[in-house]
C-alpha cells in the first residue's frame, strides 16, 4: 500500500554505469507486504487493437462522382453504375482492415489471458499457487516464473531456483531493447536465504521510485524486518539496482524464479517507451494519392478546354458542362485499382507468413508489406542485428606466435599436459607451452559465463548449455572446452573446470567480481 512517511533518497550505484533516478519524497512508492497495492494502480491489460482508418484521396474522388449522380442535371448514366463499384471497393477495404484489427485483438487477448502462478503467502516455499491471468496481476503480487516464461509485469527478483543459492538468473531482453544477449540478474541474499513465502511477505517491504522510461537504471530499497520474536535485531535496508529487476516482456532464460510486481499496465518500462504511432501508410499508397491529385488537375484542365472549344460566348450552363465532362473523364482514375492493391497486399502478407525460410514470422499489419521491396540501405550499429550473433574463436595470438586453423590442434596438446606446468609455489620463466596454457586457463576463468544442465542432477559429463551476457564470452568458453578445459560449475565465489585428458576437477576461487563498466 502507498505510504506518506518521509524517507531519504538512495545513492545506490547501478551495475550498468548509468546514473539512477533518485527517490524523493514526492516520487517514492512503498510496497508494504503482505497486503497488495490498492486498485489505484493502473490495470495490467494490454491493448494493441485499434482502428486503422486510412486516408484515400482517390476514394474521395469516386465518392464525389457517385454523389453527383443524385443531381438530375449531372446524371450521365444509371446511379447504380457509380454507387455499386464504390461500395464494393469500400467493402473490400473495410474487410481487410477488420481482419487486421481482429488479429490484433486476438493477440491482445492471448497475452492478457496468459496464466501465471501467484503464490499464497501463508504457505511454505513450495506453496499451492493460484493461477491468475496476466491482466489481473496487481502490484505486490508474488509471482513464480519458469524457464522460457514471459515476464508479465515489471518485477523485482526475490529468489531463484539455483542449487548453489547464489540467486542468479538470466533473462532475454530482445523484445524490449533488441539485444539478443542474455542479461544476468541476481537476487539479494536477504531474500534468497528466506525459506518460506510467509517470511517473504511478513519481513520485507520495498520502496521504489516512480515509473520512468529508462530500462538501464533503477533505484529502490528493500527493508528487511527481523522476525517479531527477535527483538535484538533492527531493520536492515538493502539497495535495489538494475541487477534485481525483471522488466515486462523479457523472458526468463534459466531455472525458475520468484518476483514481486512493482509496476503494471502503462507504468511498465515497455509501455512508457511505446510511442503512439499514427496510421501506417505505404509509400505506394502515397504515390497513388499523389498521382490521383495530378490526374484530377489534368481532368479539370481538359474539361475546361473542351467547354471553351465549343465556342464563344459560353452558354449560361457552362459550369454544368464542365462538371459533366469531369464525370465522364473520371474513369481515367480506375476505381478497381484500390481493390487490386488491397488484395495484393493481403496475398503478400500471407506469403510472408507462410515462407518456410523465415518460419515463425508474424505479419502484424498488411498495409505496408510492399515497402519491403523498396529497402536499399539498412543501417545497423553492430553486426548482431543483421546476423545470428553466433561467434567462434578462430585465432590465438601470443605476440611472437599465433595459432589458427589446423595449428589450433597444438593448443589442445599443450593443454593436455598443463597440470604438470601448474606450479604456483615456484614461479619461473615460462616456455611456449606454459604460456599457451596460461592463456587458455585465463580464457577459461576470466568471464561471466554460467553453465547449466537440462536435468537438475546432471553430472559433468552430460550436455551443458552456457549462459552469458554476450556471445563472445560463450565463444571463448566453447573454445576452451574444445581444447580440453571445460567449464562445469560456477557461483559467486568459485569456478570449477574439468580437465578432460586427465579426468581432473580444478577448483578456483573468485577473488573479486569486477564490473565491466566505466563509472563517473
Amino acid at each position: 500500500m502507498l505510504k506518506t512517511q518521509q524517507i531519504h533518497p538512495t545513492n545506490a550505484s547501478l551495475a550498468s554505469g548509468t546514473s539512477a533516478p533518485k527517490i524523493t519524497p514526492e516520487s517514492r512508492r512503498t510496497l508494504q507486504m503482505p497486503s497488495p497495492m490498492p486498485s489505484i494502480i493502473p490495470s495490467h491489460s494490454s491493448r494493441l487493437f485499434s482502428t486503422n482508418s486510412s486516408s484515400f484521396s482517390s476514394t474521395f474522388i469516386f465518392l464525389l462522382v457517385a454523389l453527383s449522380q443524385i443531381v438530375p442535371q449531372l446524371r450521365i448514366g444509371y446511379l447504380s453504375s457509380y454507387i455499386v463499384p464504390l461500395a464494393f471497393v469500400l467493402t473490400v477495404t473495410m474487410l481487410k482492415e477488420a481482419l487486421d484489427d481482429l488479429s490484433r485483438r486476438h493477440r491482445d487477448r492471448e497475452q492478457n489471458n496468459e496464466l501465471y502462478e501467484v503464490l499464497n503467502r501463508a504457505s511454505s516455499i513450495a506453496p499451492e499457487a493460484k493461477l491468475v491471468q496476466s491482466k489481473n496481476l496487481k502490484v505486490g503480487d508474488l509471482v513464480r516464473l519458469h524457464k522460457d516464461t514471459r515476464v508479465p509485469a515489471d518485477m523485482i527478483l526475490l529468489q531463484t531456483s539455483e542449487k548453489d543459492g547464489t540467486g542468479e538468473a538470466f533473462i532475454k531482453t530482445d523484445q524490449l531493447d533488441g539485444e539478443t544477449d542474455w542479461k544476468l540478474r541476481v537476487a539479494l541474499n536477504a531474500t534468497q536465504s528466506l525459506t518460506s513465502i510467509s517470511q517473504l511477505s511478513d519481513s520485507i517491504s520495498l520502496i521504489v521510485s516512480e515509473p520512468t522510461k529508462s530500462i538501464h537504471s533503477f533505484a529502490g530499497k528493500l527493508i528487511h524486518r527481523p522476525h517479531q520474536q527477535d527483538t535484538s535485531s533492527s531493520d536492515q535496508t538493502y539497495p535495489l539496482t538494475i541487477d534485481q529487476t525483471l522488466w515486462a516482456n523479457t523472458v526468463l532464460a534459466s531455472g525458475s524464479a520468484i518476483g514481486i510486481v512493482i509496476y503494471t499496465g502503462y507504468e511498465t518500462r515497455q509501455s512508457l517507451n511505446t510511442t503512439k504511432t499514427g496510421v501506417k501508410t505505404g509509400l505506394l499508397e502515397l504515390e497513388i494519392n499523389k498521382i490521383s491529385k495530378i490526374l484530377c488537375i489534368v481532368v479539370l484542365v481538359l474539361s475546361v478546354a473542351l467547354v471553351l472549344a465549343h465556342g464563344w460566348p459560353l452558354k449560361s450552363t457552362w459550369y454544368i458542362d464542365i462538371l459533366r465532362f469531369l464525370i465522364l473523364f473520371s474513369t481515367i482514375i480506375p476505381v478497381s485499382l484500390r481493390v487490386n492493391l488491397d488484395l495484393a497486399k493481403s496475398v503478400y502478407a500471407s506469403q510472408i507468413q507462410r515462407d518456410y525460410e523465415i518460419e515463425g514470422t508474424i505479419v502484424r499489419t498488411s498495409t505496408i508489406p510492399e515497402d519491403l521491396g523498396r529497402i536499399e540501405y539498412l543501417l545497423s550499429d553492430k553486426t548482431g542485428t543483421l546476423t545470428q550473433n553466433d561467434m567462434e574463436l578462430k585465432k590465438l595470438h601470443l605476440g611472437s606466435v599465433s595459432y589458427s586453423g589446423d595449428t589450433l590442434d597444438m593448443v589442445g596438446e599443450y593443454v593436455a599436459g598443463m597440470l604438470s606446468l601448474i606450479d604456483t609455489n615456484h614461479p619461473k620463466k615460462r616456455d611456449l607451452s606454459g604460456r599457451v596454457c596460461d592463456l587458455v586457463l585465463t580464457l577459461a576463468l576470466c568471464h561471466n559465463v554460467t553453465p547449466t544442465y537440462d536435468e537438475e542432477d546432471s553430472d559433468f559429463g552430460t550436455a551443458v548449455t552456457y549462459q552469458a551476457a554476450s556471445p563472445d564470452e560463450t565463444a571463448i568458453v566453447k573454445f576452451t572446452e574444445s581444447v580440453g578445459l571445460k567449464l562445469v560449475k560456477r557461483d559467486r565465489q568459485s569456478i570449477t573446470l574439468y580437465h578432460t585428458s586427465s579426468n581432473t576437477i580444478l577448483d578456483f576461487e573468485i577473488l573479486l567480481h569486477f564490473p565491466l563498466q566505466l563509472r563517473d
